[in-house]
């Protein structure tokens, strides 16, 4: 499910976003990590800063790793 809702202001917008389940994010609430918000998409790619425990980081890591494979 994706859900949104756009306020405009004078001669820009700011649209809210929701969507409720991604593989990645699943990812990250099964090991417990946090993103530090605001992550930034531009050009296809998403860039943030993420932390949690270092056991917890680890094996989040190597759950990336084989899920999407070495190239990440």
């Amino acid at each position: 499910m994706v859900s949104f809702e756009e306020l405009k202001f004078d001669s820009h917008s700011i649209i809210l976003a929701v969507k409720e389940r991604c593989e990645f994010f699943q990812l990250i609430n099964d090991y417990n990590i946090r993103i530090v918000k605001p992550y930034i998409m531009f050009h296809g790619l998403r860039k943030f800063c993420a932390y949690g425990d270092r056991s917890s980081v680890e094996r989040f890591i190597d759950n990336l790793l084989s899920y999407y494979g070495p190239k990440i």
